[in-house]
């Protein structure tokens, strides 16, 4: 008899946290699309909110101002970025809308022009480069 007490309040226990964790699970899912409807994720500028696009064609080092004194991060290759502001050889560029980074520099050297075609070819390019393929053996 103390068998069937122990497995039937052993079972009951175990429902028990199934039914919470469930409850929360769907609690937290309620949560996040309320927080989403609140603060949308923007991952792109209006054409009025930024100077021009331009992607980098290598890693480059971002700075927090200008004259850069320290370097925070890199952006990988081939990252569209929006220009915000312009000096005389940094850009200052909008990485992303929702970042701990507002708005940091990056040199003009590291930078394109950004434009559908232009980021083709480059794309390209580095495929060639990184896997050695010719164009004329496809022919």
């Amino acid at each position: 008899m103390t068998q069937k007490n122990q497995n039937k309040s052993s079972s009951s226990g175990f429902q028990f946290i199934l039914k919470w964790s469930g409850i929360f699970f769907v609690a937290l899912i309620f949560i996040g699309f309320i927080y989403r409807l609140l603060v949308p994720v923007k991952l792109n500028l209006n054409e009025n909110d930024y100077i021009k696009r331009v992607f980098t064609t290598e890693e480059a080092e971002i700075y927090p101002t200008v004259p850069p004194e320290f370097s925070i991060e890199e952006m990988d290759a081939g990252t569209i970025l929006y220009v915000i502001e312009e000096q005389e050889e940094y850009f200052m560029i909008r990485p992303f809308i929702r970042t701990h980074l507002d708005s940091v520099w990056i040199s003009k050297e590291s930078v394109s022009d950004y434009s559908a075609e232009q980021y083709k070819q480059w794309q390209q390019q580095q495929d060639l480069d990184r896997f050695g393929l010719d164009e004329d053996e496809d022919e």
